[in-house]
């Protein structure tokens, strides 16, 4: 859709490096990951992590979203691809909530942005079942998840 488009043009300048610009917020954001690593056994993929802004909870507040992806969860050679959600109070973010958007054997996951209340991403999903950034086509498409009751909700 039209929206998607100028979102998609927009990203480019949402995605730039938000953390690294305030080592506040970049503290919260690494003591947080760093929990959801250890809870499901895996490591952090470095220098993929993507961030967008947006208000997510409709309070006037931009909620801040980070794409990040794990290696070697519970141990195994498998990867997850995850989203985290910081919501601003008094100030400061603190992480809320954490939710799986793709992995190697389901799909690939990039995060486009915040729009009307919205986590915007693109998939990317190997027909054939292959593990993915293997398949030569795979199919493309979009989704959206919000935020409900401190959940990640996905929308179809």
């Amino acid at each position: 859709t039209q929206s998607f488009m100028r979102l998609a043009l927009l990203s480019t300048l949402l995605l730039a490096p938000i953390t690294q610009a305030d080592p506040k917020i970049e503290k919260v954001v690494n003591a947080y990951l760093a929990g959801v690593a250890k809870v499901l056994g895996g490591t952090e993929q470095k220098g993929v992590r993507r961030a967008a802004l947006g208000d997510l909870d409709n309070d006037g507040d931009k909620d801040l979203v980070i794409a990040f992806l794990l290696d070697g969860v519970g141990g195994s050679t498998n990867w997850g691809q995850y989203i985290a959600v910081f919501r601003l109070e008094k100030g400061s973010y603190k992480g809320i909530t954490d939710q799986i958007t793709g992995g190697k054997f389901s799909r690939y996951f990039t995060l486009e942005g915040v729009l009307n209340q919205r986590i915007i991403g693109v998939t990317e999903t190997c027909p054939t079942g292959e593990p993915q950034g293997t398949c030569t086509s795979p199919a493309l498409g979009t989704i959206s998840f919000t935020l409900s009751d401190n959940k990640i909700i996905e929308r179809k």
